[in-house]
């Protein structure tokens, strides 16, 4: 789910995607490390 994540935020897809990003944080599917690095890539 990271790896997928990550590609959108690259290729600019990243409407609602803060909100499916902190589902999966919550739901256990992204690690702490995970789940900060792809909210700093959708910040900048």
């Amino acid at each position: 789910m990271y790896n997928i994540a990550k590609r959108l935020i690259e290729l600019g897809r990243t409407d609602g995607l803060a909100k499916r990003i902190d589902l999966l944080y919550t739901l256990g599917k992204l690690t702490d490390e995970e789940y900060k690095d792809l909210v700093e890539l959708l910040n900048n």
